[in-house]
């Protein structure tokens, strides 16, 4: 049988408001959890409830695959893409 590993990945942005959401700090247990930078969210995602209440919990992207203990999460410091995720849908097909 193959072997997945799941990993829950979403922008900066969501993280500032994860802390609204129903049951959320089980999504910290269930998979680890990759935030990936979002235009003007990084010092706001990063000093967040849920990164503070799992500060303990972040490790660094590179290790990914070696993370095997949960709560996890990484932070994904990317250079944001400037297109818009409306644009992006609009032109396809």
């Amino acid at each position: 049988m193959p072997r997945v590993n799941f990993y829950w990945i979403m922008g900066a942005d969501n993280l500032c408001n994860m802390h609204n959401w129903y049951n959320w700090k089980k999504i910290f247990y269930m998979c680890p959890v990759i935030i990936v930078n979002r235009k003007g969210f990084l010092y706001k995602s990063l000093h967040s409830k849920a990164s503070s209440n799992f500060k303990n919990n972040r490790f660094d992207i590179r290790q990914i695959k070696n993370k095997k203990k949960l709560p996890a999460w990484a932070f994904f410091n990317i250079r944001p893409n400037p297109n818009s995720s409306t644009n992006l849908r609009q032109n396809i097909g």
